[in-house]
């Protein structure tokens, strides 16, 4: 049996959620790119558009992108802090 210490265990699940952070962040840039704004300004565009699905299909997924970078955010802060639990 192998023992870890919280340390270790952080600064990996850290390295993990730094590569997941990097993978979202990517993809909010190229919607960023694409569309010339942020979510918000997009979405403002989108609401006073006639109906596009597959602008609406992407305001979606942009939406879900930046919920998953905030969380990812929150969950580096929790590891930097040793806020976490290891079971």
């Amino acid at each position: 049996m192998q023992i870890f210490d919280k340390q270790s265990v952080g600064d990996l699940l850290l390295m993990d959620v730094l590569a997941d952070l990097h993978r979202v962040k990517r993809k909010l840039a190229h919607y960023a790119g694409k569309y010339g704004g942020d979510v918000t300004q997009f979405e403002a565009r989108v609401n006073s558009e006639n109906e596009s699905f597959e602008h609406y299909d992407e305001l979606i997924e942009w939406k879900a992108y930046q919920a998953a970078c905030d969380d990812l955010v929150e969950r580096i802060e929790e590891l930097k802090h040793g806020r976490f639990q290891v079971a």
